[in-house]
């Protein structure tokens, strides 16, 4: 809640299906916790076994961590890392139409923001898009989109001022 995580930049970016803005807003302003889904589970659990397999394919060996940025609100939690910190893996175990379009090359749009907010926090000029159905793995590289970062960083930087604000509402309460 204390900052603006890479799963918040397509909320933020009103890209995600899934959330709105105000939906994140009033999250953090009440702390609550995301309660995870049979699709969020099904990732949490078979994360692991696709980051193994990610690493047998690439020959990367990745660690997963969790970083900040210096501006001190942004943060991501990264589901592998090199130990030299040249790049970046987010893994996904979708569903069979999010999978399908990997293979075809596409990483589905609801996922940019995600993945962009974490080569901005991590500082790095790859990352390696892993979707993962269980068996088989698709790995689709990604560059740094700087103009799309420079938008992102702007609405960001506005999402957390008015959520600074209304956190500091709520304590004066």
């Amino acid at each position: 809640c204390s900052k603006i995580t890479a799963s918040d930049a397509p909320i933020i970016m009103q890209m995600s299906p899934f959330k709105k803005p105000d939906q994140l807003i009033n999250e953090k302003v009440k702390r609550f916790a995301t309660v995870a889904n049979a699709a969020m589970q099904r990732g949490v659990d078979l994360e692991p076994i696709a980051l193994r397999e990610f690493e047998k394919e690439t020959g990367h060996i990745m660690f997963p961590c969790v970083g900040e940025h210096e501006n001190g609100w942004m943060g991501a939690s990264f589901d592998g890392m090199t130990l030299e910190q040249d790049a970046v893996c987010e893994i996904k175990c979708p569903g069979k139409k999010d999978h399908f379009s990997a293979m075809n090359g596409i990483i589905p749009d609801k996922y940019k923001a995600q993945l962009q907010h974490q080569m901005y926090v991590s500082g790095v000029h790859l990352l390696f898009y892993y979707s993962f159905d269980g068996e088989k793995g698709v790995i689709i590289e990604v560059k740094r989109d700087e103009e799309f970062i420079e938008i992102m960083l702007e609405k960001e930087k506005e999402f957390w001022e008015s959520l600074k604000i209304l956190i500091e509402l709520r304590n004066d309460t």
